[in-house]
């Protein structure tokens, strides 16, 4: 007789983690340009000025970087186009790292997954809304916080144990002061290149987790 194993909870980051960040930034920008018809040096100069605005990068916002690029080049349509390009799903899609799909259809199988996150949440939210990845994930495990230091300790606290996969070694450094928190490093994106090694599981794609 084959013992059943005890379900885990298990909470991924987006950004990096479940999403290629950067594939996402550059498709994006590649439509905006196609629909605004603005020059590429003109909307980087721009992108580069909204930047300067933000303290960390996590506060992007699509709408009020919409809003900054229609005031900045004095065209109010730029805002809708801006708008439009994430409101389409299909650049998420496009954006889910390759074995995203078959790492969470094979997880869900045996374990409860939601989602342990930071930044804007409506555009966080998005992102698992418009890729589709938001059908993965059970609604009462999804956590998105404007800075998520610290919040491991109180998910565990209410949940129990739980198994944390994150890129970003400051957050798993966090995660891994809190008993009952299990920190996975997924080391990819480029706050993982900040450092060599971390004393925690790690994986360098999602098809290597083994819970």
């Amino acid at each position: 007789m084959q013992l059943q194993t005890k379900p885990k909870i298990i909470l991924f980051d987006i950004d990096y983690t479940l999403i290629d960040t950067a594939r996402l930034r550059q498709l994006t920008d590649e439509k905006i340009l196609l629909i605004t018809k603005l020059p590429k040096d003109s909307l980087e100069k721009a992108t580069k000025e909204y930047a300067q605005t933000l303290k960390i990068s996590i506060e992007f916002s699509p709408k009020i970087y919409a809003q900054f690029l229609a005031n900045y080049f004095n065209n109010p349509i730029i805002e809708t186009k801006v708008n439009a390009v994430f409101d389409q799903p299909s650049v998420y899609r496009q954006a889910i790292y390759s074995e995203t799909i078959s790492a969470l259809d094979k997880l869900k199988e045996k374990h409860s997954l939601g989602i342990f996150s930071e930044g804007i949440k409506e555009f966080q939210m998005a992102k698992l809304i418009l890729s589709g990845l938001i059908n993965y994930f059970a609604q009462n495990f999804i956590f998105i916080f404007p800075d998520k230091t610290g919040k491991a300790g109180e998910l565990v606290e209410e949940l129990g144990e739980i198994y944390f996969v994150d890129d970003n070694p400051r957050h798993i450094k966090d995660i891994a002061l809190t008993p009952g928190a299990h920190p996975i490093w997924l080391k990819r994106g480029p706050k993982a290149a900040t450092e060599e090694k971390l004393d925690c599981p790690t994986i360098l794609s999602l098809e290597e987790l083994n819970l």
